[in-house]
């Protein structure tokens, strides 16, 4: 059965301002009624709400109709809103075919908006206007205060705000020649007999300021600048005779777009770019006065790594692994392999290309130790705030990285090192050559000069693309560094392993193999067949790395 229940619920404005003036009729609104019983379970659903408002300035009533769902004890709880007040929230008990009588004490919000904050003057600008508007019903007594600053002059220092519409105060600038550019102050704002204040800035730009001098420079200095490589940006040298008064202002866009960044006082950034091309790199600056200025570089984005192919067109392809007629007892027995194709980077990785992976990474000292030994003396790695290369050896190869710092790597440009089999197959050449000793990458004729670095002639790496390249194109392949490889090394191969061979998967010798000879070997340890070890945290000062990618 059905029963209708009416609640009067009687509003109670309360006014904390001047209870002698005339106030605007709120707008009231029942907002959602639930309906509980004594254990707080929701039982009863709302059929239907009649808003039949009458509100006057002290004491309206609100009429509001419910039909019930419930004939027992019910408790009803209610939220009401009403334009410039906070809202109600309240709970009365109600039986069957009862009438009830509740009281809503809303209070008024403290709803003054003032605009502009802060109030700014151009330098053509001798007074502007303050707008304040009050959302809330009653009329607020309101004062100001120029906080003794002489060049600024107020309309008045009191005034009453009714709700709508908005009212304003005129401030005006004085004239104050103390000042070549810009100069601050601020005024003061108290209301509601001083229980609430604020404080909105005053700034006057003078006539002589300028345009902002954008500038910014770019770190590493004068490039190369490669893909996923963190490149920052320093604008900190812009300048505006505004600037030691008011900061400015710089946003940023490093495609050339039309795309800027954010607004911000912070002068320096940092961006990574994704693929190769030439990109126009656009600064725009702005003043205290809302003067902006734009300037605009173009850097190059290059690839960091140049890869070749190794292997035939499609399928895998038939490679020799090892030398019988070699005689070093670890190259033996030679037996053949199949490679699915692979790419190689054409030279060992350079410092310029290493550092470029410590910068994007943010590799910190602390962190970089397992991977460098930037102390070694072939090492011109160095670090101050961050990693850069000695003048002249960017093209030179990273040494004294372990074989750990080499995998990091590998693994920031989406690569790996490469096998064993994979690194002697590259360096041969030829798909499907046969070698027999001696064979250097490149030639069978001894010496091989033109095609290695070795023998301590010099006594020293030279540039990773120093010397002829094989017909892989792959520079120093034999000699200048000897390079690490993925494989775990064995002083024999395991010649069942044949399709795309990994080497052993554990090893007793706790090494990691290496390939290719260096600058300080003879020309028998620079064969493409040769092989060496070491333990995968040793720092080798004739040692670096290539990479691979499938």
């Amino acid at each position: 059965m059905r029963y209708q229940t009416t609640f009067l619920f009687w509003l109670v404005i309360s006014n904390l301002f001047c209870e002698c003036k005339t106030y605007v009729t709120p707008s009231f609104d029942i907002k959602t009624i639930n309906l509980k019983d004594t254990t707080q379970n929701i039982v009863g659903a709302i059929v239907n709400i009649q808003d039949q408002s009458n509100i006057t300035d002290n004491n309206g009533i609100v009429n509001v109709v419910i039909d019930l769902d419930r004939f027992l004890l019910d408790r009803i709880e209610v939220n009401a809103v009403a334009q410039g007040y906070n809202d109600y929230n309240g709970s009365i008990l109600v039986g069957k075919d009862q009438q009830e009588t509740a009281i809503l004490k809303l209070t008024p919000k403290d709803s003054l908006v003032f605009n502009p904050d802060p109030i700014e003057l151009s330098s053509t600008e001798t007074n502007k206007n303050l707008s304040i508007s009050n959302l809330g019903l009653g009329f607020v007594d309101i004062s100001f205060s120029n906080n003794n600053y002489s060049w600024i002059s107020l309309g008045k220092s009191r005034d009453t705000i009714p709700p709508f519409p908005a009212k304003f105060l005129n401030v005006a600038y004085l004239g104050n020649a103390a000042h070549s550019c810009v100069i601050k102050g601020s005024i003061s704002i108290n209301w509601n007999t001083g229980s609430n204040h604020k404080e909105i800035p005053v700034i006057k730009y003078l006539p002589d300021n300028s345009d902002p001098v954008p500038v910014f420079s770019i770190s590493p200095t004068n490039g190369p600048y490669y893909v996923q490589e963190k490149i920052y940006f320093d604008a900190s040298a812009s300048n505006d005779n505004c600037k030691a008064s008011i900061p400015l202002m710089y946003k940023w866009d490093f495609e050339g777009s039309g795309t800027f960044s954010n607004w911000s006082t912070e002068p320096t950034a940092e961006h990574i770019y994704t693929t190769t091309g030439t990109r126009t790199v656009v600064l725009e600056v702005k003043d205290g006065a809302n003067n902006t200025k734009a300037y605009q570089m173009e850097i190059v984005i290059q690839k960091l790594i140049d890869f070749k192919m190794v292997g035939g067109v499609g399928g895998q392809n038939l490679f020799y692994l090892g030398d019988d007629l070699s005689p070093f007892s670890d190259q033996r027995p030679q037996h053949p392999v199949f490679l699915n194709n692979f790419q190689i980077s054409n030279t060992e990785i350079s410092n310029e290309q290493y550092i470029a992976f410590l910068n994007a990474k943010a590799i910190h000292p602390s962190v970089a130790q397992a991977y460098l030994n930037w102390n070694s003396p072939n090492s011109h790695i160095k670090y101050n705030s961050t990693w850069y290369v000695e003048s002249g050896y960017e093209r030179y190869p990273v040494v004294a990285v372990s074989w750990n710092g080499a995998d990091a790597f590998c693994n920031f440009v989406s690569g790996r090192l490469p096998t064993e089999a994979e690194w002697e197959a590259a360096a041969r050449g030829v798909v499907g050559a046969l070698p027999h000793y001696p064979e250097w990458a490149g030639t069978t004729v001894p010496p091989p000069d033109n095609v290695a670095v070795y023998n301590n002639n010099p006594n020293h790496p030279l540039e990773v693309n120093s010397r002829v390249p094989n017909n892989f194109q792959l520079f120093n392949m034999s000699g200048n560094v000897a390079e690490w490889c993925s494989d775990w090394y064995e002083d024999h191969y395991n010649i069942n392993d044949q399709n795309n061979p990994k080497g052993p998967p554990i090893s007793s010798s706790g090494s990691k193999v290496i390939r290719g000879g260096s600058y300080k070997d003879p020309m028998e340890k620079i064969t493409v067949t040769y092989r060496d070890h070491e333990s995968p945290v040793a720092f080798l000062d004739y040692v670096g790395f290539r990479v691979v990618k499938q």
